[in-house]
């Protein structure tokens, strides 16, 4: 399968998955509040891009635990790159296990090989000590029937 231009030329490669990492990340850590309009980084690793033009998708599903600010601003950076999506989670009044997702698609990074990537939050407000829950990834020891909650981050490179 290929698109085809007008000129006849094709691209066999185009809106083809060329590259793909998964990540887990289990360690329960307490959620560091912001400062201003600060982003608190929550969680950094890498990976290997392929091609220069294509396009990076990071998905991140993130496990926690308790109340804390009902909405926050979701920030992803891939090398050089920042960008915010607009994320939250349903508050309510008990504090139980939360999943919270954050996803983003960046089309003009053209660095290849190791590149940095990122998650974290911020208040669009500046508020301080701001932050989704009390505790990433949390085990029984917050609550006896979760055992050992995890979070995934999925890490897509996709040919335009």
């Amino acid at each position: 399968m290929a698109i085809i231009y007008g000129d006849d030329s094709s691209n066999v490669r185009a809106g083809k998955v060329i590259n793909i990492h998964r990540y887990e990340w289990n360690t329960r850590t307490s959620c560091p509040g912001t400062s201003g309009y600060s982003t608190a980084w929550f969680y950094q690793n890498s990976f290997n891009k392929l091609e220069s033009n294509s396009t990076i998708i990071i998905q991140a599903y993130v496990s926690g635990y308790n109340n804390s600010a009902g909405s926050m601003q979701g920030v992803i950076y891939v090398g050089n790159q920042n960008e915010e999506s607009g994320v939250g989670y349903n508050y309510t009044g008990s504090g139980y296990l939360k999943m919270w997702m954050v996803n983003s698609a960046i089309a003009n990074n053209t660095q290849t090989g190791t590149i940095n990537f990122g998650v974290g939050y911020r208040a669009a407000n500046g508020g301080s000590n701001e932050r989704p829950f009390d505790f990433f990834n949390p085990t029984s020891s917050d609550d006896n029937r979760i055992g050992q909650a995890g979070s995934i981050f999925l890490v897509t490179e996709v040919m335009p």
